[in-house]
């Protein structure tokens, strides 16, 4: 083979390296410049970054947010924690922007957080009513997406609007659907978490993402748990 032949197999092996590699443990989305204004719905993704396809994943939304105009420009004039806007309007809220979710069929796509959040508050004497659904999950093509859609804010000419000046939504890939609290073990520190869940009929313990909490998932769990990881 002559050396312009093997420079050529060379450079097709390190594309298809290279390309391989773009999939992996965990995807990072930008959310720097989205908005939160009324009737205004937008989304990003982590593409060219992906995901590889796994039992559960855990996710982090995290960022800082500013007002752009009308009373919210007053009120958050620099940068703010989007959890403490949310806790603003509908306290506890904050809780969701952190999770794991189960994805048992280890396939694409897959949908991981879709919450509403809504509530009522008071600017300089003004009632804000507040609504946003936010979307996160892994698309067909492994790349992960974050949208923001159904955007609430009323009186929106007087409340003005507000966009992230920085921040993340971190997916992360969890090799083990019984490591409930993500750390990369399987022990007693995810049964006991698991079990307290349960006991309570949490919705997190819903462990096949049936939409009902039974004997089911906790068979499904201990099935699990005694495979290890």
């Amino acid at each position: 083979m002559s050396i312009c032949a093997r420079s050529v197999v060379a450079l097709v092996a390190l594309a298809t390296l290279t390309s391989a590699a773009k999939a992996d443990d965990q995807a990072v989305i930008n959310l720097a410049g989205l908005k939160i204004k009324n009737a205004t719905n937008q989304s990003k993704s982590s593409a060219p970054d992906t995901v590889d396809a796994g039992p559960r994943y855990a996710y982090v939304i995290d960022g800082m947010v500013k007002g752009d105009s009308g009373l919210l420009a007053a009120l958050y004039p620099s940068p703010t924690a989007l959890a403490t806007v949310l806790e603003s309007f509908q306290p506890g809220a904050s809780e969701a922007l952190t999770g794991a979710v189960n994805n048992l069929a280890g396939t694409h796509p897959v949908v991981l957080l879709d919450q509403t959040f809504s509530g009522t508050t008071v600017i300089a004497s003004v009632t804000v009513n507040f609504s946003a659904r936010f979307t996160v999950g892994i698309d067909a093509g492994n790349a992960a997406y974050f949208s923001l859609t159904s955007v609430v804010i009323d009186p929106s000419f007087l409340v003005g609007s507000m966009s992230f000046t920085s921040g993340t939504a971190t997916i992360r890939r969890v090799a083990c659907a019984a490591d409930i609290n993500a750390d990369g073990f399987v022990n007693a520190l995810d049964y006991d978490m698991y079990a307290s869940w349960f006991e309570i009929g949490s919705s997190l313990a819903d462990f096949n993402g049936d939409g009902f909490v039974n004997g089911l998932d906790y068979d499904e769990f201990a099935s699990r748990f005694e495979v290890g990881c």
